[in-house]
């Protein structure tokens, strides 16, 4: 369970382990409580992100690393440490990490956003790259608006979350997607054994709408 507070993502599974993102030996501490349990790491999933919108000119440096700090060094950590257990094993092993709809498109007034989604793509193909020959698949997925905590709507009343719901159709015209559905994606990408160092894409059409401009 990703859990966004104020100031940190942090990581609880179902036996209780916490682990900020953001901090390298939290990170790995996770993957060896994973394998304390369950005697190996077969698939890892770098989902937590947070978004700090607002235009670049009212950025701070600490949004900045704070953004950076979740978004692609907790994805870093994450990856890293689970490969090299992954390698260690000698089993090959599948690492996905959740990138956006801002990985491909610059999205105004979330310059920060967009800086770490374009990196973890980047990272992404690199060790999908640099792993092949230890079996090791490394993707993304890249959806648009998901409704999560995330979204912000959550505490709104259904009346008014119905009409944002509605309205998101204007740019993303499937509306936003469900956890649920995110998650059959990744299933996917962990079960398609020809996927790697691929971004999938599934924004509602989000992408292809943008492209059509004023049409």
């Amino acid at each position: 369970l990703a859990i966004d507070s104020e100031e940190n993502i942090v990581v609880t599974d179902i036996f209780g382990s916490i682990s900020e993102l953001s901090v390298e030996e939290q990170v790995k501490e996770l993957v060896e409580y994973t394998v304390e349990v369950f005697g190996k790491v077969d698939i890892m999933v770098a989902n937590a992100g947070i978004d700090i919108a607002k235009p670049h000119d009212s950025s701070t440096i600490e949004d900045g690393k704070k953004v950076i700090d979740i978004n692609l060094l907790g994805a870093y950590y994450s990856d890293l440490f689970a490969i090299e257990q992954m390698v260690k094993q000698e089993t090959g092993g599948v690492v996905i990490n959740t990138s956006s709809v801002a990985s491909y498109r610059g999205l105004i007034g979330h310059v920060l956003y967009s800086t770490s989604k374009h990196g973890l793509v980047g990272m992404t193909k690199a060790l999908a790259n640099e792993y092949r020959k230890e079996n090791i698949r490394v993707n993304a997925v890249a959806p648009a608006g998901v409704e999560t905590p995330l979204t912000g709507i959550g505490h709104l009343p259904e009346e008014v979350k119905q009409q944002i719901r509605e309205g998101v159709k204007e740019f993303q015209p499937r509306g936003f997607a469900s956890a649920e559905e995110i998650a059959h994606a990744i299933l996917f990408v962990i079960e398609s054994e020809q996927m790697t160092a691929s971004n999938m894409i599934i924004d509602g059409g989000m992408g292809e709408l943008a492209k059509m401009g004023d049409q």
